[in-house]
């Protein structure tokens, strides 16, 4: 019986082991330039009108400093998060483009922002083109581009930025998942069907979203109803962990561009350790990391979880970017 007992124990360990080495090989993808006309208003509205269950509200859009279609010399990418929209932080991202005078072009990443299913069809190389034709709309609506990325969106600005494109003139970070608070975050990186397994046993079929108004009470449910579907595939949650994944890959000591690096110690998603790690090897220069101590949770401000902190978050950043020497001056 010992032996036996023996025996399964280290077929255990070995089995762990194999799907470690499995689960930290480097992620793959694919990313291809996207040409975009000179209009881009009439672009995005063409190709957000091919997608099946759209949330009007949720359509990519150019929100413009002055008359459309002209240039600014600063302009912001907003890249929003898992299960997020391009609405998560309203208020905070138009209020740095009124600001700075500048051009903000609100993403919205595949899958997300519809009510149908397609999240389980999305694969990491349709999160980085994303990011990528992103970028290129930001170089197209202004000379030069800060990236702000909320959770997810963070780590798809760390990208672009490891990927050093010349115009792009700072990094606006808020709560970057570079690791999931849970410990066992890292089995949705087992070899399939492990991830899939899991989420369907221990989640079900769908995450079901719902506005959290014991975490976020000063926020707006009805603008959570009005952006957020109800539900999402729960394999979405096994495509952030492999966009987490490629982060941790990342030489983010390459990265010069300035970035700023906003969190909060009552974060519920993200492992605050790991992130303080990632902003220490990050070579931005400059940069800051800051806590935003009155911020709820995960959504540090915003029109829809805490537009309370708002002013604060943006009075944050653009400290940093003025010490960075970041204006709408040449």
């Amino acid at each position: 019986m010992a032996g036996r007992q023996a025996s399964v124990g280290v077929l255990s360990f070995l089995a762990g082991a194999l799907l470690c080495l499995v689960s930290c090989t480097t992620a793959t993808y694919r990313v291809t330039s996207r040409p975009l006309p000179p209009d881009l208003d009439a672009y995005l509205a063409a190709q957000e009108a091919k997608i099946v269950g759209l949330i009007p509200a949720d359509a990519r859009r150019v929100l413009w400093a002055g008359a459309a279609g002209q240039s600014t010399p600063l302009s912001i990418v907003f890249l929003h998060g898992y299960q997020a929209t391009p609405h998560d932080y309203d208020g905070v991202v138009d209020a740095l483009g009124h600001a700075l005078h500048a051009n903000i072009y609100f993403a919205r990443l595949s899958g997300y922002g519809v009510t149908t299913e397609a999240v389980a069809d999305v694969t990491l190389s349709d999160w980085l083109n994303d990011a990528w034709e992103a970028m290129d709309i930001g170089r197209q609506i202004g000379d030069r581009v800060i990236v702000v990325g909320s959770s997810m969106g963070g780590d798809l600005a760390l990208w672009l930025g490891s990927r050093h494109p010349p115009d792009l003139e700072g990094l606006v970070l808020l709560s970057c998942a570079v690791w999931a608070k849970d410990p066992r975050a890292g089995m949705l990186l087992w070899p399939w069907p492990l991830p899939q397994l899991i989420t369907r046993l221990v989640v079900g079929k769908y995450n079901i979203l719902s506005y959290d108004a014991v975490r976020y009470p000063g926020g707006d449910p009805a603008l959570y109803a009005r952006y957020y579907p109800a539900r999402y595939r729960s394999e979405s949650t096994i495509k952030l962990l492999r966009v987490m994944q490629l982060t941790r890959t990342l030489q983010l000591e390459s990265i010069a561009t300035p970035s700023v690096w906003l969190y909060s110690e009552r974060d519920e998603a993200v492992d605050i350790a790991t992130l303080k790690g990632c902003y220490q090897r990050v070579g931005s220069d400059p940069k800051r990391l800051v806590s935003v101590p009155d911020a709820p949770g995960h959504m540090l401000a915003g029109d829809v979880f805490s537009p309370s902190t708002s002013s604060e978050v943006v009075a944050d950043i653009m400290a940093f970017l003025a010490d960075a020497h970041v204006s709408a001056l040449p």
